[in-house]
């Protein structure tokens, strides 16, 4: 079967959307997954195995103004393709600061103490990026077996379509090269010339209006 073909049967829902056509249950593990691919320096700073993080990940989807709440899923036949999350960037910083203190929520004095370390450390790594109107990616992944198959362009243009004529923002590892080119393709750019950070905004500008 063709890629095209898969591309074709797949669905772009909502979280709460795709719960009502999917299995909850299974779903969820697959989402928190890919979310959890896509920022793996992040989770990294929780001190729980790996095996716990996805349901930490997943607990976040239903908790309003997250950098996980109601993530945007690409759905067929129940299984979950992709996954991104998208919100102004005026909603960055605060909902950063509410996805940490539902994560801390869950964790004990000691590894909360010890997650806010990593957090504060970490932070400073960061490019920030200036709060607009403009649409934040902070998450975006595609399962290892439907890569290379357009489905992640599909998530960027969905967010550039529902967002109208404006730019798009994100943050990449400067170190990742191959998500860099990705981005590159797809009309992104490295927002400044500032080297220092381990973790670099890039932005998409909105496209040129034409007149008619």
């Amino acid at each position: 079967m063709s890629a095209a073909h898969d591309r074709d049967r797949a669905r772009l829902l909502t979280y709460r959307q795709a719960c009502l056509d999917a299995d909850k249950a299974r779903m969820d593990p697959q989402v928190a997954g890919l979310l959890q691919s896509a920022l793996p320096e992040y989770y990294a700073a929780i001190p729980r195995p790996v095996e716990d993080l996805v349901g930490i990940v997943a607990a976040q989807f239903e908790v309003g103004g997250t950098e996980c709440s109601d993530p945007t899923v690409l759905l067929r036949e129940g299984e979950v393709i992709a996954a991104a999350i998208w919100f102004p960037c005026s909603e960055l910083k605060a909902r950063q600061s509410a996805g940490t203190a539902a994560i801390a929520r869950l964790l004990t004095r000691e590894e909360r103490a010890l997650f806010l370390s990593r957090l504060s450390s970490r932070a400073r790594s960061v490019e920030p990026i200036e709060p607009s109107a403009e649409p934040y990616i902070a998450r975006i992944a595609v399962s290892r077996d439907h890569r290379r198959q357009g489905n992640a362009e599909r998530l960027i243009e969905h967010i550039a379509a529902r967002s109208g004529i404006c730019g798009l923002h994100l943050h990449v590892a400067a170190h990742n090269e191959p998500a860099i080119s990705f981005y590159r393709k797809n009309g992104f750019a490295f927002a400044t010339a500032d080297k220092r950070h381990e973790t670099r905004a890039m932005h998409r500008p909105a496209p040129a209006s034409t007149a008619d």
